[in-house]
């Protein structure tokens, strides 16, 4: 995500404490599906040029019969 008007941004989000939710859809891998194993995501956000990384999130996928 890049702000279309970082100014506008700032103004609207950090200068009044609003928080930003995104949703990001994905699809497990075809060899993973109906397995019932475990995989972790994380993942990186930059605020004003410094980088963080989030948690790790492990996600099971269920083993469906």
């Amino acid at each position: 995500f890049i702000a279309e008007d970082p100014q506008a941004f700032y103004d609207t989000y950090v200068t009044k404490g609003q928080n930003i939710t995104i949703t990001l859809p994905m699809t497990v891998r075809e060899s993973m599906l109906h397995s019932g194993k475990s995989y972790d995501n994380v993942a990186y956000q930059v605020d004003f040029g410094q980088a963080y990384k989030t948690n790790t999130v492990t996600n099971h996928v269920p083993k469906v019969t």
